[in-house]
């Protein structure tokens, strides 16, 4: 999946030069040191989720529950990092929704379920 998005994402920076070096207005593409590693991160961030999915499911858990919790766990852990580590803020608002996301987790870590059917 990763190198999907690594593709796409080269093929859209590609036409988007081609498009400003035909422009007579052409913008320069601006990046940082600190921009270029903090998305380096955050994909191998998404990496790390995806591999941990696959480890989870293929201990038995099954993928209607690994899925949610890991995708749910990063999203809690991404919000954390953002308040702790770049002195981000959110409103009570943007705290509640992280509150029923955890809720969320729990409810789908603790549902029992039943067994596929396979007719």
């Amino acid at each position: 999946m990763q190198i999907v998005a690594a593709i796409l994402g080269a093929l859209s920076l590609a036409a988007r030069q081609l498009i400003m070096a035909s422009s007579t207005a052409a913008v320069p593409l601006l990046c940082s040191q600190p921009g270029v590693l903090w998305a380096i991160a955050a994909g191998v961030a998404v990496a790390i989720a995806e591999i941990l999915s696959f480890v989870i499911s293929s201990m038995g858990v099954p993928a209607s529950k690994s899925i949610p919790t890991i995708v749910g766990g990063s999203v809690l852990i991404g919000t954390l990092l953002g308040t702790v580590w770049l002195g981000e803020r959110l409103t009570l608002r943007g705290w509640s929704g992280i509150v029923m996301i955890a809720v969320g987790i729990a409810l789908v870590g603790t549902d029992q379920g039943g067994a596929p059917s396979l007719h």
